[in-house]
């Protein structure tokens, strides 16, 4: 139940039920609308409340969460819509013996591209994490379960898939003979913008009022590159999950064209590619561009007519036969 899994899924497969956005985020309105200081602190809902003082939690400026895995960026920037000035992240020093063991590590590194993003959009508002550690004599006394997984191996991320992306390559690799390669749109699964990824860009456009001439350079939108050994297999566009990447199809020519503000990062194309073509570049991207949702292309191959057979094709290195 740590959520690491919903919150980096590029196809929403994944559904808490430990938590409750809707309250989470009614309750911080609540606390910015007391008259209080605007600062929010959120802490891990493993930290014992009975060593809290006696009104942090009832009356204080506390959210509790079952894991710092769920955060994502679009959460601290729609808790800063709402009318944060600053948020604290509260260490409790619990990942060390949790079964998830993966908490701060991961809110560090979205802490810190929240901040970088948060920069760049030129908001006053800034995450950091507290430490606050939680003595040893309370997480025995109140949560024993956390000291049976002291000595298991973390997993990271990079691990995870990097374990299972055969798998996933075989999979497609089965899957891709079935598809026609006429009017091939028909067999097109249909895709969908994550919640994440609509939650962030509305953060963005939420918090940054003038963003003509800004730019951005974020993991959160990596800028996708085909080089020239592409085979126009259109593979990738077809296992992108968020249709970041998109088939062109015109008269005189194939190729294709990337939408920055729907790329999750997910690296499947970059997987999956059979030339090994694709790369996932942190570079410059003008903020104008992702949220326009600009469409821009990548890569084309010109349509000629084969000379020996008279056949419109799409001609890879410049060949007139098809």
């Amino acid at each position: 139940g740590c959520g690491a899994c919903e919150a980096v899924c590029p196809t929403d497969v994944f559904q808490l039920t430990n938590v409750d956005w809707n309250a989470f985020f009614e309750r911080a309105k609540d606390i910015l609308g007391s008259g209080k200081e605007k600062v929010l602190r959120v802490e891990c809902c493993k930290i014992p409340i009975t060593t809290l003082s006696p009104d942090r939690y009832t009356h204080g400026q506390v959210l509790r969460i079952p894991c710092f895995a769920v955060i994502t960026s679009s959460i601290f920037l729609k808790l800063f819509i709402l009318g944060a000035e600053r948020v604290d992240v509260v260490d409790g020093d619990l990942c060390r013996v949790c079964e998830s063991k993966i908490g701060v590590d991961k809110i560090r590194r979205v802490i810190s591209a929240s901040n970088y993003l948060l920069n760049r959009i030129e908001y006053a508002g800034s995450v950091s994490i507290v430490a606050e550690p939680v003595a040893g004599k309370d997480i025995v006394s109140v949560n024993r379960v956390l000291k049976e997984y002291m000595k298991e191996k973390a997993v990271s991320r990079r691990q995870l898939f990097s374990s299972i992306k055969k798998e996933i390559a075989i999979g497609v690799a089965n899957t891709i003979p079935d598809m026609p390669e006429e009017n091939d749109e028909v067999a097109r699964p249909i895709k969908i913008i994550p919640f994440e990824r609509q939650n962030l860009l509305a953060g963005i456009k939420g918090l940054c009022k003038e963003y003509e001439e800004r730019q951005v350079i974020s993991p959160f939108f990596p800028q996708v590159k085909i080089n020239n050994t592409c085979n126009n297999c259109q593979l990738c566009t077809k296992i992108c999950p968020t249709d970041a990447l998109r088939k062109i199809d015109a008269e005189d020519g194939q190729g294709i064209s990337f939408i920055a503000s729907l790329c999750t990062g997910c690296n499947l194309c970059r997987y999956l590619c059979p030339k090994k073509a694709i790369t996932l570049e942190e570079e410059p991207v003008d903020i104008s561009i992702i949220l326009n949702n600009t469409e821009t292309r990548l890569i084309w191959f010109e349509k000629t007519q084969c000379s020996r057979c008279e056949k419109i094709f799409v001609s890879l290195n410049n060949s007139s036969i098809c």
